[in-house]
């Protein structure tokens, strides 16, 4: 008997291959890692065919070529450097693998309609056709642009708002490895493209060799830079690039630079609820987030980890469990949320350019002086968090704390300064 049925709008992966829309790195945390070795999943796997792919070290080369390298631990107990698109394929691999007899999964099919009252489901197939599917407990994992979610608004019982964000990107997708270090096996790169007679127009630049042993390539940059490119896209790719980029690949990228064909960042989504009747939302379609702190698809695995619990704990109590689980996560995700707000290279758009100075100032005194006096000055909380070292929540509520303290110091100084300026003005100081 088919107790659980999972609606998924891609392929099979047993009988075709993903195909990789966008390519996204990101670190797994420890504790998201253990969570996909207690489903079968090898992490790392060391190969780029089965498990999840870890990257070993991440390289960054500024403008005049220096290349920076950093080494990723990669030990399970360590955060894991890897590819979305390779842990989405290795988790529904997983799933599919087990058989579970309880399981079904329909591939190539999209959800189309939610009708919250009547617990219905309408779903289209790879021939249009339609499928009414009847539900007690219906999952939202449907994304950023979610129709379960738009469900719940419509009939009250969620209230959502977006941001949008300031910058776009391109993907240049499946360029053919070769044997340069710029395409070697394990390594993400990272560079700034920018040329002198363009300082308005940098574009931050990563590529790596993904699972299906091809260079992924994003650029991301705001829209007015992407438009000041136009109609010099070939002199900027031969001219703007460290020199480690084999020239195949600037003819390339120069040819998806004059497509124009950007993809937005986001929209993020603030949700007053991740429940409704007997609904849960999981993922972006409840909070999704920019690549700012690289938290987004870890925190989607750690909402069904979350969820999972709930419902192991309710005897049976659809409601109460549902309650558990919007009372677990929602308080870590909107910490996650403000601290995105807060962070000084935050993609959102609107921000205060005083607070965007305050957080750039906050940002280098952690930076540096967690270097330079480690003993006295910790690293900031984002480097905390990126570490894995505190919660989202505990992080939060340091963040406000030393933000309280460091502005209070900073409006001394500068209160300090204008006394010495006003002191010297009326003449008391030569």
């Amino acid at each position: 008997m088919v107790l659980f049925q999972v609606f998924e709008k891609r392929k099979d992966p047993s009988a075709a291959a993903t195909k990789i829309r966008r390519s996204v790195v990101f670190l797994l945390t420890p504790e998201v890692t253990q969570l996909l070795l207690d489903v079968g999943i090898q992490v790392p796997s060391g190969k780029f065919s089965n498990g999840i792919t870890a990257y070993q070290h991440t390289t960054i080369t500024d403008p005049s070529g220096n290349v920076k390298t950093f080494r990723m631990q990669i030990d399970n107990g360590k955060r894991v450097l890897t590819e979305r698109q390779c842990v989405a394929n290795a988790v529904l691999q997983a799933a599919v693998s087990q058989k579970l007899p309880n399981l079904e999964f329909v591939f190539e099919s999209a959800c189309e309609d939610v009708d919250v009252g009547a617990k219905v489901v309408r779903f289209s197939n790879g021939d249009g056709e339609m499928e009414e599917v009847p539900y007690d407990l219906l999952i939202g994992a449907d994304g950023a642009n979610s129709l379960v979610r738009g469900a719940l608004q419509n009939s009250g019982h969620v209230e959502f708002t977006q941001k949008k964000c300031r910058q776009k990107y391109i993907c240049v997708r499946d360029i053919p490895a070769s044997d340069d270090l710029a395409a070697e096996v394990g390594v993400v790169n990272f560079f700034q493209a920018k040329k002198k007679w363009l300082e308005e127009t940098p574009v931050n630049a990563v590529y790596y060799r993904s699972e299906n042993n091809r260079i992924q390539m994003n650029f991301l940059a705001t829209e007015k830079a992407f438009e000041n490119l136009k109609g010099i896209e070939s002199e900027w790719t031969q001219e703007a690039f460290p020199p480690s980029i084999p020239r195949e690949w600037r003819d390339r990228i120069a040819s998806a630079l004059q497509k124009g064909d950007l993809s937005t960042i986001g929209p993020v989504t603030y949700c007053s609820s991740y429940i409704g009747p007997n609904i849960a939302l999981i993922g972006d379609a409840c909070h999704s987030a920019t690549p700012t702190l690289g938290i987004g698809a870890n925190q989607a695995i750690l909402d069904v980890k979350a969820l999972d619990g709930a419902l192991g704990k309710s005897n049976g109590n659809m409601e109460e469990a549902l309650q558990a689980y919007d009372q677990e996560t929602r308080p870590q995700v909107a910490a996650i949320q403000e601290l995105e707000k807060n962070h000084v290279f935050s993609l959102l758009e609107g921000q205060d350019p005083f607070w965007k100075a305050f957080h750039f100032i906050y940002f280098q005194f952690h930076r540096h002086g967690s270097r330079w006096l480690p003993k006295v000055i910790p690293p900031s909380v984002f480097q905390q968090l990126g570490a894995s070292a505190i919660t989202p929540k505990e992080a939060l509520e340091k963040f406000c704390r030393e933000a309280f303290i460091f502005s209070g110091i900073v409006g001394a100084a500068a209160c300090v300064a204008a006394a010495l300026g006003l002191k010297a003005f009326s003449g008391g100081v030569v």
